[in-house]
């Protein structure tokens, strides 16, 4: 699952709702033949499910949807189960992230600064407590919160808005060698 293309289409699925392979093709900027391998694994991990189909032209169409809003990583802290899955995963999140940013320098139209500013690119680092933590952990909760509700609110490209995404990674700082044994 730790495909930057499978990420993509999950996350568009949210965004989008129920849709056909050619409709997060199209959104995607991607021929739909070079989505269907990552469609049947979405499929096959349980990730989506066909929920319906529509008429397209003379044929017909599958129309797919997620299986769940939220999506956990199966990752256990205490014994560290799965965490190369999980390193994994985030690289995928990044490259997909990547390509986001790459397209959106392409075409140009970002501004940098005001309130209208949609770029940010911070690499962030500081002694955090506890205290800090869960202040820092109710900010990112609230823009989780913010984009959930642009996703029910029924926004869409017809009514001006424009598809945004933010990566956020957040993760203790772990050194090795002297430093460590020093902490």
């Amino acid at each position: 699952m730790c495909s930057p293309v499978r990420l993509e289409m999950i996350e568009l699925m949210r965004v989008a709702g129920p849709c056909s392979i050619r409709d997060l093709a199209d959104e995607m900027d991607r021929p739909a033949d070079s989505l269907y391998h990552h469609l049947r694994l979405l499929l096959k991990a349980g990730l989506f499910s066909e929920v319906g189909s529509r008429k397209s032209g003379r044929r017909n169409e599958a129309v797919y949807d997620l299986t769940a809003e939220v999506i956990q990583p199966d990752y256990d802290p205490a014994t560290g189960r799965n965490a190369p899955r999980m390193a994994r995963v985030v690289g995928s999140v990044a490259r997909a992230s990547q390509r986001n940013l790459v397209s959106a320098l392409k075409k140009g139209e970002m501004s940098i600064e005001g309130d209208k500013r949609d770029l940010w690119m911070n690499f962030e680092a500081a002694w955090l407590d506890e205290k800090r933590l869960a202040q820092l952990n109710k900010h990112i909760a609230a823009i989780s919160e913010l984009f959930s509700a642009a996703r029910a609110s029924g926004l869409s490209r017809a009514k001006g808005a424009k598809l945004r995404s933010i990566t956020l990674f957040s993760c203790p700082v772990v050194r090795s060698g002297r430093r460590a044994e020093r902490e």
